[in-house]
């Protein structure tokens, strides 16, 4: 497996979810580890935090916030949108719809944005979340010509 550096600040909540597609939830240590080897957040490893963090993890959302509070080097602000955005589409079926992602992202905010906005510059229908969160990076940062 490789590993996965960062280069953008929500990149690491992305490759989380990514790597959590079909996990089950309660989420144990063991298992937590094994999917997430090889990534990280700025220069530490997520396999390290991951030695702070209680176990079971009750849902994907919880995963995310349990490795963010261990993050010392990244400014919380910068990161925050992303697990904001899982939380607000927790339990969505996908594909997901351009309409229910505007309504689920209502009142979630990005760098003074307001994600619902942004949606109408994305691709739908979005497999999964982590494809709809690396949309958001991206038009976040102005790089997509949707």
């Amino acid at each position: 497996m490789t590993v996965t550096r960062t280069s953008r600040t929500a990149n690491w909540a992305i490759e989380v979810a990514t790597r959590m597609k079909g996990a089950r939830f309660p989420l144990g240590a063991e298992e937590a580890r094994r999917r997430l080897e090889g990534v990280s957040v700025g220069n530490r490893k997520v396999g390290e935090l991951l030695d702070h963090v209680e176990f079971p993890i009750a849902s994907p959302t919880d995963l995310l916030s349990a490795i963010k509070a261990q993050i010392t080097n990244v400014p919380p602000h910068d990161e925050e949108w992303a697990i904001e955005a899982v939380r607000a589409l927790e339990g969505a079926r996908y594909p997901l719809t351009r309409e229910e992602a505007k309504r689920r992202l209502k009142g979630t905010m990005a760098k003074g944005m307001g994600l619902s906005r942004l949606v109408d510059r994305l691709t739908f229908p979005c497999a999964d979340p982590a494809q709809l969160l690396d949309q958001i990076e991206n038009a976040i940062d102005g790089s997509i010509m949707y």
